[in-house]
């Protein structure tokens, strides 16, 4: 599964991975997530791109419209992953028992999620992902819009659970040392759960790998995913190494005959168009609305007496005009 590239599956990255694979005799279906690729969900015909922007704009002008339905983009991308299984299962040339997911940034955010929503997967190297919300949260914060779950945390869940919830099955995490995703979190996350793989007796179906760099897929983090894959779908030691060969343009790798889905099938259903949907059978099976002081006491805001307090904090002048700066105190606190 694609991280937040542009150009979704086609990203040159994420082919060396695909391809590297493939020529290992491992097929490889790599499919773009909605807002990315082929998949822009807000295309503009006019401009010819995406109104709001590819990938993590996509994912958030969506995704916030989610959060009102009480569910979460993520719900979009895991079905995805579990109708590509489907998919895999029709081929002739798939051993179903023998089917793993792997992914980089937003494409690790996925594989983790696939191995609690896909029992059928056999194994998982999901990278630049996996952390802990105590280390996420206080540097750099929640991230994508499908990286923030209704009530995960209410629910006392972490990202430990991804791999707790696939234990004994083969999973190795990849890391960067200078991740954006807290290494540490992900040391302390690795040690939860290959506590619980060695009480089950499944110690070597844990992995860890890290290596100092930046967020990526960068190259060891690449062969170290082609190791764990010959080792636990064709059942071979592999050194690893990444061959050269030449790559493929966007546009040798459409699905689409207009290298977009909006255009080429102009019905298509959207995040926007299947949240929407849920929010007015949400709507329609609402017995009535609240009244102002029933909102009110849900949102445990305070009723407004007066105007809020106004102070200022000077001006800077610029050529032709002023910025006034200015701060509303709207309640206490």
């Amino acid at each position: 599964v694609a991280g937040h590239s542009a150009n979704g599956n086609a990203s040159a990255l994420y082919q060396r991975a695909w391809i590297s694979l493939a020529k290992r005799g491992l097929l490889v279906l790599a499919y773009d997530p909605p807002g990315q690729g082929e998949r822009s969900e807000f295309f503009d015909r006019d401009l010819g791109r995406s109104s709001i922007g590819i990938g993590t704009r996509e994912h958030t002008m969506a995704g916030l419209q989610c959060l009102l339905t009480g569910t979460n983009y993520a719900r979009y991308e895991i079905w995805d992953g579990i109708r590509a299984f489907d998919y895999l299962l029709t081929r002739q040339d798939v051993d179903g028992k023998r089917v793993a997911v792997a992914g980089n940034s937003g494409g690790g955010s996925q594989s983790a999620y696939l191995t609690v929503a896909e029992p059928r997967l056999a194994a998982a190297a999901p990278s630049c992902y996996l952390t802990s919300w105590e280390k996420q949260w206080i540097q750099p914060g929640p991230q994508d819009a499908e990286q923030v779950f209704v009530n995960f945390i209410r629910d006392g869940l972490n990202h430990g659970d991804f791999l707790l919830a696939f234990a004994p099955k083969p999973l190795k995490m990849m890391t960067a040392i200078r991740d954006f995703f807290p290494i540490e979190g992900a040391r302390n996350t690795f040690a939860e759960a290959k506590r619980l793989y060695e009480v089950m007796g499944a110690a070597d179906k844990i992995g860890f790998f890290e290596y100092d760099d930046t967020h990526g897929w960068s190259k060891p983090r690449r062969e170290a995913t082609y190791q764990w894959m010959e080792r636990w779908l064709n059942g071979r030691e592999d050194s690893g190494a990444e061959p050269e060969f030449e790559l493929h343009t966007d546009s040798e790798l459409y699905a689409t005959p207009t290298g977009q889905m909006l255009t080429s099938y102009p019905g298509a259903e959207t995040v926007q168009s299947l949240n929407r949907a849920l929010a007015e059978k949400q709507a329609a099976g609402r017995r009535g609305k609240l009244s102002v002081d029933a909102l009110r006491a849900r949102l445990e805001a305070q009723p407004a007496t007066a105007a809020p307090q106004v102070t200022t904090h000077g001006t800077i002048e610029r050529n032709g005009y002023r910025v006034e700066k200015i701060a509303i105190d709207s309640e206490p606190g």
